[in-house]
């Protein structure tokens, strides 16, 4: 019976993934990549707008259950797993769980590492140790790329201010370095 129930389990892990993989590529500015360490996510999802830059990042973390049923069962149920993945230490970057019923297909999602923007335009990671189930259909998709996005373009702009301040620094060392070079190469 145990052999049965790990063959069940990872046959719904399986399934859960191709689920998400489905779910998250509908979207075209979506790149998905399967993580096969152990590092407390599942797949590692970059986000490509058409007219951002930066690597803009969240991980996902995959569950399935068996039975379909409300935003407080799939919440319950997942309480083992956020307290797993708090064992993880802080994410970086923003993360989120997903979890999919066999029975029917439902999907939820609650953050484990949740992108927040300050009314002051600081970015935060709020980290959560408990589930706050949500139903996972393409709406939920985009708020969740929508969140990640924003908060990149905070970190961005909080680290745009630094690196141009920087670049006005090693430009001035850059063009006094290029006068002393050019003087030299003058002299010979």
């Amino acid at each position: 019976m145990a052999q049965k129930t790990s063959q069940q389990e990872r046959l719904g892990l399986e399934r859960a993934r191709a689920l998400a993989i489905v779910c998250l590529t509908r979207r075209s500015d979506l790149v998905v990549r399967e993580e096969t360490t152990d590092i407390g996510i599942d797949l590692l999802v970059s986000v490509h707008p058409e007219d951002k830059e930066g690597l803009r990042l969240f991980g996902v973390e995959l569950r399935q259950g068996w039975a379909a049923g409300t935003a407080d069962s799939a919440s319950a149920g997942l309480g083992p797993s956020m307290r797993k993945m708090l064992r993880y230490g802080q994410f970086p970057f923003p993360v989120v769980v997903f979890l999919f019923t066999m029975e029917d297909n439902q999907g939820w999602y609650t953050w484990v590492a949740q992108p927040v923007i300050a009314k002051d335009g600081t970015m935060k990671l709020q980290q959560h140790g408990k589930a706050h189930c949500r139903p996972l259909d393409e709406r939920a998709v985009d708020e969740i790329v929508e969140s990640v996005d924003g908060w990149y373009d905070a970190f961005f702009a909080t680290n745009s201010k630094e690196s141009s301040a920087r670049a006005k620094r090693k430009g001035k060392s850059s063009n006094s370095h290029n006068l002393s070079a050019s003087r030299e190469v003058g002299r010979n």
